[in-house]
């Protein structure tokens, strides 16, 4: 039985810097001929990086169609903006408040449950961006004959 040496190939992946992707691209310029990399060479630079002969492949991908359409090579990632919870334009939050009757704009609940989006995020937004709820009078103000029988009142 003959023993064939095998490359551990790596299934793990992981976030690589742009400093990381340049130090690849520079390992692959070692090797290379005339933009053409030798047999094994993708193998051999993820084991030497540790990471996923795929994401090898994409990088020196990108970097030949960015030679062929004579640009410079965009590394990044792609998810910055794309990740994480997304935001609440607020320009479109303040015409759908506008909308809201003043009746459901008395408290954070109500304009929340009118808007159809969570209450901790309204009450974000309020706090944050400036947005204001409207709010009812309790009392209406005092007329000149019910200050004149407060006084009255006081006084006994």
């Amino acid at each position: 039985m003959s023993t064939v040496n095998r490359v551990e190939t790596i299934t793990t992946k992981r976030n690589m810097t742009n400093s990381d992707k340049r130090e690849i691209l520079d390992e692959f310029f070692k090797p290379s001929v005339n933009g053409r990399l030798p047999h094994g060479s993708i193998i051999a630079v993820s084991s030497k990086f540790e990471i996923d002969r795929h994401q090898v492949s994409n990088i020196w991908n990108r970097y030949i169609e960015a030679e062929k359409n004579n640009l410079t090579v965009n590394l990044d990632s792609g998810r910055k903006g794309h990740s994480g919870r997304k935001r609440i334009d607020m320009d479109e939050l303040k015409k759908r408040i506008r909308l809201v009757p003043l009746s459901s704009r008395t408290n954070i609940r109500s304009l929340a449950l009118a808007l159809n989006i969570p209450k901790t995020t309204l009450h974000e937004n309020l706090q944050n961006r400036g947005i204001i709820v409207h709010h009812r009078k309790l009392k209406p103000y005092l007329t000149v004959e019910n200050k004149v029988e407060r006084v009255r009142w006081a006084v006994k």
